[in-house]
Order: structure tokens, then sequence, then C-alpha cells
């Protein structure tokens, strides 16, 4: 018995003595997604989800969210965010223009990512800890390819005060985790951040990183 004692209050006095590089270790493990990350499989939307009310409202019945009371008013968390679905609303309007597609079963599909009983979010580290993301909205295109949007905003008001640098390392640390999400999903990630009325849309796919403007991402995805 004081055998047994001994050797674990030793083995935990050197645990406790090298737990500041323990840590330092394990950080390092975490931040390396190509090692500590895998997907889970195939998820989509839940049956069924809801959202908070709010002022900033859109009108959408070519989505793939219905409401119970048949309304077709949808509210969103930002303007930002809710000038992206217009812009998403837009694309799918002209694609579907362009092509058959719908009448052979590849349908243009898109959504809000509602976070209430969604599987689909990923998982980041920062300032050591693990954060749970829920990207704000899935998109299908017309070729069946997976894109999603983690929309953001630099654009200060009244209800939101930013903290640049805690705003920029969420966005370094979001980036790094799409990035290597982008690779083993083959699905193509968007970090697309509006200042003031302009947007600048990271793109991430097949492990690459590349920076364009609203103009060539509508461009891309309906010619």
């Amino acid at each position: 018995m004081c055998y047994e004692y001994a050797k674990n209050y030793s083995d935990w006095r050197i645990f406790a003595e090298n737990l500041g590089s323990i840590k330092t270790k394990c950080s390092e493990y975490i931040l390396d997604y190509s090692k500590s990350m895998y997907a889970c499989g195939n998820v989509s939307f839940p049956t069924f989800s809801c959202y908070n009310e709010s002022g900033k409202t859109l009108t959408l019945d070519d989505w793939v969210w219905r409401r119970k009371d048949n309304e077709n008013d949808f509210s969103f968390d930002s303007e930002a965010e809710k000038k992206w679905a217009e812009i998403l609303k837009d694309i799918r309007s002209a694609s579907i223009l362009q092509t058959s597609s719908e009448l052979f079963g590849n349908k243009f599909l898109w959504g809000k990512n509602f976070p209430f009983n969604s599987e689909i979010k990923f998982e980041y580290y920062l300032d050591g800890n693990v954060h749970s993301s829920y990207p704000d909205f899935v998109m299908k295109d017309k070729k069946g390819q997976i894109h999603i949007f983690e929309v953001k905003s630099v654009n200060k008001s009244s209800q939101l005060n930013i903290d640049e640098d805690e705003y920029a390392k969420k966005v370094k640390a979001l980036t790094n985790c799409y990035l290597e999400c982008s690779r083993k999903t083959n699905h193509i990630f968007y970090l697309p951040i509006q200042d003031k009325s302009q947007w600048q849309i990271t793109v991430l796919k097949n492990g690459e990183k590349n920076t364009i403007g609203i103009e060539q991402f509508i461009r891309g995805l309906t010619e």
C-alpha cells in the first residue's frame, strides 16, 4: 500500500512539473488539423429546426426550409447574413434559368444552417479551447458541388462593437480549420467578410486558399 501510494505520488508530481510542456504539445497536436481532424461522414440539415425572430427578415420561398405557419419571412442574425442570403437567392434563380438540371433531379438547393439540432458543425482550436462552428449557409449547386459559408462583417453599429484583434484571431482560426476541412471533405468553404458595402471572400478549396470579390464569386456559380 505504501509503495503504491509513493509510486502514484511520484507519477503525479512528474505530471504536475511537466504540465506546461504537456499543454504545449497538446495544443500543437490539435492545431495540426491534418492529424487531429477527421470527418464524421455525411450529414445534412435536420428534419426540423428553429430560429430567433429579428428585424432582419427576408421573404424566401425557394430554399430548403418551410415555416409551419406557411409564412415565407425568415429572420437572420445580422445584416451581413441577410445580405448574403439575398446573394445566394439571386444565384440560384439565375442558375436555374440557365439549366434544365432540376428536370433531371439534380436540384440547386440552399438554406441557412440553424444551429438547433444541426449536425453541420466543425470544431476549431482557439485560445486553449475547442470551439464549435456552425456555418451560416450550405448550398448544393447545379453540378452537385457542396458550398459552405461562414459570413462575417467588420461593420460597426450600436448593437455590435467589434474587438478587431479578437475578431482577426477568430477569422484566422476558422480559416485554418476550414482549409483542412476542404481537403478532407472535397467541399468548398467560404469566409465572406462584409466591409461597408463591399465583400472580401476567402475561398478554401482542396486545401488551397484564395481571395476573390463578389463579382467573381457570382460569375463562378452562374456560368
